[in-house]
């Protein structure tokens, strides 16, 4: 009897230390479900607090609560780890539902993650949870003891504001796209969530301002996507029809976003989100109106004071698309200089089409007191272009006009006259600060006589507060000719520099002859000579900012500030970042940026790798005349590849992990398991001893 009450006592207290429970497997009466054969992290124990940071046995509806859990590594070469609450009767309060697992420091096979969760009131006492490592995904749950509100219960329910777990979307699409005027373009939209909540029922639609070139596709008036995770993207196209008479030059799109995170609640305009933007480059290989004269037919070719002149003008439009309402006035008439004869100093026209030359005919008088000399006039053209802007162009020509009582010998009435046949200036537009070459070429017109000791100087009606405009360079504002014999011409040029505050506009040069015939009668005349400056373009740029260093997956911010040196407007001027990474506002568009003006801007970029990453910024404009510039500043930075620890880890996860606490449970099994295993030993010892004569375990 003895020998089987003892057997049975051995059998009972071995089966007692088999059995003892993990103390830090299960919770009371709610079990963690069983990790499958990958589940490399385990949930070793958990705890659930109150917010008073009381240990709670259930959970009331709408009641706040903290649960910690308890992870366990079976594999050492795993470094990091995230756990997702998964969608159910709980939810996350003021936070994300994802969070990282904090290994300790050093890093241990144990772990800790923290959640604040509210419990909505539903049937479900499990809270699903997903614990992800590299690219292994373990699906398990921990069980609460969730009381659900009775249906007798007509206490009224606080209700739960869940608007403030809401998604945020971001655009993230990169080059802006170059679209052909008169044709359709289809624009790829990347859209990113950048937040730690799901967006659902995402839709995305573009709004155009008044006067926008673009028409939206019928099939693509919005764009939707089903849902979006944390971190993930998706892409949709839009389809533009150009217009045929756009500008070419940047134009942005509004893109309204609206969305709503897994409770329903919406997010939109109305809501406080703003629009994105993106933009659109459009070539226009038609060109604007613009016009010239051809050529000029005067009737006589010098006519004499007193008498009639028929103007006949060739205006030509050079460029491709038609002008409007086109209006064209003869400027520089006066009483004792030119009049118009038998009708009005304006011709009008509702269109003129692209290429096109029409002639534009004047009967003028020259009053009788004008003394010999050439005469200025002004063509004046007024038009709408193609997108409706006012325009005004001025074209400039000269009329010589002989006075016939001016000094002459014998019965000869003729009076030599010298005039500027033409004249260039190189470079074309005039820089300010610069030095340019005036051409110029002289012409006598006079069939008979020979004019001679000429003598031409410049003066100007122009100044700024640093004198006159232009100056001449290694010469004086004189020419000498010696001669220059009937119907003959003679090629000179000057260089002149001119100021650097010189602003942008059209300046008149007067040319001033004096000059004698072969019986030493004198003359005097002047020419306009109308010179274009261009103020020299000056964009300078601050240094590139970043952090000293950035980390693979987190996003990292790049600032740039700019300046407006120059003098003139800078027009259509944006800002872009480029490189091997992805970006968040990687455009910024300024539009006109105003003489004296800084902007900043500023993006996030997101290394993919680690090591040496380079990107360059990107700031492209015009000048004022149209021409386009682009200045590019690179940098490099240095990309590590571990995170920093990341913000908003609960203090309790920092604690050591080594000195958790027993429940009184757990000790009672213990202090049972103690003294099973002892009392088995003890008989064991004895049985063996008696068998071998006295050999204990010492022995």
């Amino acid at each position: 009897m003895k020998k089987i009450g003892s057997s049975l006592l051995i059998l009972f207290l071995l089966l007692s230390i088999l059995y003892i429970p993990n103390q830090n497997a299960y919770a009371e009466g709610d079990p963690v479900e069983k990790p499958t054969s990958n589940a490399d992290i385990i949930i070793d124990n958990y705890e659930i607090r109150d917010e008073n940071n009381n240990i709670i046995s259930q959970v009331d509806p709408n009641q706040a609560f903290t649960l910690k859990l308890f992870l366990v590594k079976t594999n050492e070469e795993i470094t990091d780890g995230t756990v997702e609450i998964k969608d159910g009767s709980f939810y996350p309060k003021n936070s994300g539902s994802i969070k990282t697992i904090d290994w300790g420091t050093p890093k241990t096979n144990k772990g800790t993650v923290t959640f604040t969760l509210v419990y909505d009131g539903g049937s479900s006492k499990k809270i699903p949870i997903s614990i992800k490592h590299d690219d292994n995904v373990i699906s398990t749950f921990v069980g609460v003891n969730a009381i659900p509100p009775s249906p007798d219960d007509n206490t009224p329910s606080v209700p739960v504001d869940t608007s403030k777990y809401a998604p945020k979307l971001s655009i993230v699409s990169s080059e802006a796209p170059t679209a052909t005027a008169g044709n359709t373009v289809t624009v790829p939209v990347t859209i990113k969530n950048v937040s730690s909540y799901a967006a659902n029922n995402i839709k995305i639609t573009p709004e155009l301002e008044s006067g926008s070139p673009f028409a939206v596709d019928s099939f693509t008036l919005s764009q939707s996507i089903g849902n979006l995770a944390p971190g993930k993207s998706a892409a949709v196209n839009f389809k533009f029809d150009v217009d045929s008479n756009a500008q070419g030059k940047i134009y942005p799109i509004k893109l309204n976003l609206s969305y709503s995170n897994y409770s329903g609640d919406v997010y939109d305009s109305s809501k406080g989100i703003p629009a994105e933007n993106i933009f659109i480059k459009v070539i226009n290989r038609s060109t604007s109106p613009y016009f010239t004269i051809n050529n000029i037919d005067i009737n006589p070719q010098s006519v004499n004071a007193g008498e009639n002149v028929d103007i006949s003008i060739s205006l030509y439009n050079s460029g491709s698309l038609d002008a409007n309402n086109v209006s064209v006035s003869l400027v520089g008439l006066k009483d004792d200089g030119f009049t118009v004869v038998g009708g009005t100093n304006v011709k009008a026209f509702k269109k003129f089409y692209g290429t096109g030359t029409v002639p534009i005919n004047f009967t003028l008088n020259a009053a009788s007191k004008m003394t010999t000399g050439s005469y200025g006039l002004t063509l004046k053209i007024d038009y709408k272009d193609p997108s409706g802007k006012d325009v005004s162009e001025e074209q400039q020509f000269f009329i010589p006009v002989i006075n016939n009582d001016s000094p002459s010998t014998g019965n000869n009435k003729s009076v030599p006259k010298l005039i500027l046949q033409q004249y260039n200036c190189n470079p074309s537009i005039v820089k300010a600060g610069e030095n340019f070459r005036l051409n110029l070429n002289f012409f006598n017109t006079n069939k008979d006589k020979t004019i001679q000791n000429i003598k031409i100087y410049f003066t100007m009606t122009d100044a700024s507060e640093s004198g006159n405009i232009f100056t001449p360079v290694n010469s004086s504002n004189t020419i000498f000719i010696d001669s220059i014999g009937p119907k003959e011409s003679i090629s000179k040029s000057l260089e002149f520099f001119t100021i650097p505050d010189a602003k942008a506009r059209t300046y008149n040069l007067t040319a001033n002859f004096e000059y004698e015939d072969a019986d030493k009668n004198e003359f005097k005349a002047s020419e306009i000579i109308g010179i274009p400056v261009n103020q020299q373009v000056r964009l300078e740029t601050g240094e590139i900012s970043f952090p000293p260093e950035a980390y693979v997956g987190q996003p990292t911010p790049v600032s740039l500030e700019f300046f407006n040196m120059g003098k003139v407007m800078l027009r259509n001027l944006m800002v872009t970042i480029n490189g091997d990474f992805e970006k968040q506002n990687g455009k910024y568009f300024v539009g006109n940026f105003d003489i004296g003006g800084n902007e900043y801007f500023e993006s996030s970029i997101i290394p993919k790798t680690a090591g040496d990453l380079s990107g360059f910024i990107t700031i492209s404009f015009e000048d004022p005349t149209g021409k386009p510039i682009e200045i590019k500043k690179d940098f490099t930075m240095n990309v590590l590849e571990s995170p920093p620890m990341p913000e908003g880890i609960p203090p309790e996860a920092m604690k050591p992990q080594n000195n958790k606490k027993l429940g009184r449970k757990q000790w009672i099994y213990i202090g049972l398991g103690a003294a099973a295993a002892i009392t088995a030993l003890v008989i064991i010892r004895k049985k063996i001893k008696k068998k071998k004569g006295g050999l204990t375990f010492d022995e």
